[in-house]
């Protein structure tokens, strides 16, 4: 944990001073190495939180995006008194996870049921060779969308029919007004091709946006620290 509190107020990692888990209100350590970035970890080597995995400063990294008071935030189940703590929760209740290690599918679904409102970041450097960003999709969610993604899983596997591009209306027969209503329906979805694929991944329910670099969040709208998420996708 980048957090704890000590005498009512969160604080980072700072050895010999006394903190204890803002989840489970029991005693933490500071962990000050060389090697690990500095956090809080439960005295009882025990940690609350069955959906913790250990901090890496890819975790930090992101979590430097937005306000302090925004990260490692406890969120609880008011009907049975489940606790967990969400890397991120912005203001407006989005809360978005960061997932570096290996993360099983009921895991996933667990975690999309217990948020609700929510969207994943994961860390896809191990499998960035097999995934390619092909051309852009309309908001599923859109009518036009809807009957551009009918069309297009008849065609899976295929090339599409021109000049429809996937999509079949009697009021769009050219490709380029068919490119400019795409356009207009462009929220940021995309067609991939992901080889030897993550089958996990495929079934959530939540966004798992896509990158354009390293650490800039293309969907949500990060473009540097201290950019808010935009309205949109919070």
């Amino acid at each position: 944990m980048r957090f704890a509190e000590h005498e009512g107020q969160r604080i980072e990692a700072k050895r010999s001073v006394p903190a204890i888990c803002p989840a489970c209100k029991r005693r933490v350590i500071a962990k000050c190495g060389s090697i690990k970035v500095p956090h809080w970890a439960h005295a009882a080597r025990i940690h609350c939180d069955l959906w913790w995995e250990p901090e890496t400063s890819w975790h930090r990294q992101w979590k430097t995006f937005f306000p302090a008071n925004a990260q490692e935030v406890v969120h609880t189940d008011s009907s049975t008194g489940e606790k967990h703590i969400a890397d991120v929760k912005t203001a407006n209740g989005m809360v978005i996870e960061f997932q570096n290690s290996p993360i099983s599918q009921s895991e996933i679904k667990s975690r999309e049921k217990f948020y609700g409102k929510m969207m994943w970041i994961v860390n896809g450097m191990s499998f960035k060779n097999d995934f390619s960003i092909l051309s852009k999709m309309p908001n599923p969610r859109s009518d036009f969308g809807k009957r551009f993604f009918l069309f297009s899983e008849r065609w899976r596997g295929m090339r599409p029919p021109e000049p429809d591009y996937g999509i079949y209306d009697h009021d769009l027969r050219s490709g380029a007004a068919l490119s400019k209503e795409l356009e207009r329906h462009f929220i940021g979805h995309f067609k991939y091709k992901w080889k030897r694929n993550r089958r996990h991944w495929l079934s959530a329910t939540k966004p798992v946006p896509r990158f354009r670099r390293r650490i800039s969040l293309v969907v949500a709208g990060i473009r540097g620290p201290g950019t808010p998420v935009r309205e949109a996708c919070a």
